[in-house]
């Protein structure tokens, strides 16, 4: 029964392996999921976020915050685009997304998206090719 249970989370600061690792583990369980982290450009933490949020499935997820300025400071080139596909192309269950400072829009589709914000996203970065209106359209 424990192991089915869903999980909400909320993380300030990821800490790059455990946090990272434990995530991948629970990811059929995650029902909420809410990261802050105002600091990713220190160590590799920012690198694996962006990994954990491109690669884990989103099976059972319903509401996420992501909250990470300066993440386009330490995306590779390869990521470094205005659409990155999240959750592994999935989130079919996901109700609602608040973005906050990213110079991304997910590329996926969310069926079930009722409640979708976005804020201080990034005006213009050396790093990485920025969202326009057109991309949000293409998302929307």
């Amino acid at each position: 029964m424990a192991l089915t249970m869903p999980l909400t989370i909320y993380v300030s600061y990821p800490r790059p392996e455990e946090f990272y690792t434990w995530c991948l583990r629970a990811q059929s369980r995650i029902q909420e999921l809410h990261i802050n982290a105002h600091d990713c450009r220190r160590g590799n933490g920012g690198r694996q976020l962006i990994k954990l949020l491109t690669s884990m499935s989103a099976d059972r997820l319903e509401h996420c915050t992501l909250d990470l300025p300066n993440i386009h400071c330490i995306m590779s080139p390869d990521m470094a685009v205005p659409m990155l596909p999240l959750f592994s192309g999935g989130g079919s269950c996901l109700r609602s997304l608040y973005l906050a400072s990213l110079p991304f829009i997910p590329a996926n589709r969310f069926p079930r998206l009722v409640r979708f914000a976005i804020c201080n996203m990034p005006h213009h970065s050396t790093r990485t090719k920025l969202w326009n209106l057109e991309d949000l359209r293409k998302f929307l």
